[in-house]
């Protein structure tokens, strides 16, 4: 339970264990070499969880402040998502090549997938592993150390109600996100929406322990969503990687095949996001903060006030 607030457990002090769990953990995977091989997901998945948190303290620090962090947060991450891809990519190029129509599997999916590994490593200057070397992920350490420290001190001035208000502007940001990635049918909206499902799915991972209950079934619907719009993503890359060499016959019909998957996938998401989003903001931040005073009053006995303006300004 290292991603839960426990019921009872002053809000200061369920902040502070969750995120030094996470950084700990951070620390540990990039100096892992079997992690490196494996394409950092473990490691990626630790900075996710912790921009989830910093999201809980926006309203206290201000647009400019938070943003700042945020992004030497979200830098970690792109630094260790070249491997990441790479790894995605020639897998999900290997589940295609079965699909592959009879005529052109000699053209060979094996072949392109040589082809995009050799473009691949020559372009980012790797170590051979196609991920940092030792020395870069030493610095990436002392810079997580560092961050580490700043979000100790910021996730120290979340109340609860600056907490339900960050849940509720990511929530927001996420129903938009929705409209537009429908509208605009471009991979980088269907990403950007991926985070925003995620970005939520986490904070109800958070709340999950005050009312499993209630709030099991849309942690449950964003791992599904998750999925199904990381697959869109992994299909996405594949096909930017094919685009120089669509002269292939093999990798025309390889374009053609994630093209009609992502149809698919999103047809499919469609329906399951219209439920996950059916709420508007100030309904759901209004919802989780009963859940959390209910929560409290549950466990001392004594009954809490209701939340104030910053929530209802939601």
């Amino acid at each position: 339970m290292t991603y839960h607030f426990i019921p009872g457990e002053d809000l200061a002090t369920g902040l502070g264990r969750i995120a030094a769990w996470q950084l700990a953990r951070l620390d540990r995977l990039l100096g892992d070499d079997k992690e490196l091989a494996s394409g950092h997901h473990r490691t990626r998945k630790c900075v996710k969880r912790l921009r989830a948190l910093l999201m809980l303290a926006r309203t206290n620090l201000g647009q400019g402040c938070w943003r700042r962090l945020d992004r030497r947060l979200a830098a970690v991450g792109q630094s260790l998502s070249g491997e990441r891809d790479q790894a995605v990519m020639l897998d999900r190029l290997a589940k295609l090549a079965a699909d592959l129509p009879a005529g052109v599997q000699e053209d060979s999916a094996a072949d392109i997938g040589r082809l995009l590994q050799k473009r691949h490593y020559g372009a980012n200057g790797s170590n051979g592993t196609g991920g940092p070397a030792a020395s870069d992920r030493a610095r990436l350490q002392t810079d997580v150390a560092r961050i580490g420290k700043a979000i100790g001190r910021v996730l120290r001035m979340v109340t609860h109600h600056s907490m339900i208000a960050g849940m509720a502007v990511t929530y927001r940001t996420g129903r938009e996100a929705f409209k537009t990635a429908y509208r605009l049918d471009t991979a980088e909206a269907f990403h950007d929406l991926r985070k925003q499902v995620q970005r939520h799915g986490r904070h109800m991972q958070l709340m999950l322990l005050i009312w499993p209950e209630a709030l099991g079934a849309r942690v449950e619907l964003a791992r599904r969503l998750s999925d199904l719009l990381g697959e869109d993503h992994d299909l996405a890359l594949l096909r930017k990687a094919l685009r120089p060499l669509k002269g292939k016959a093999a990798a025309a019909a390889l374009d053609r095949l994630c093209k009609e998957r992502q149809r698919v996938i999103r047809a499919i998401a469609r329906p399951l996001l219209q439920r996950f989003y059916a709420e508007r903001s100030r309904a759901l931040a209004k919802r989780i903060g009963i859940y959390w005073i209910a929560a409290l009053a549950s466990e001392d006995g004594h009954e809490r006030p209701q939340l104030g303006s910053p929530l209802q300004r939601q």
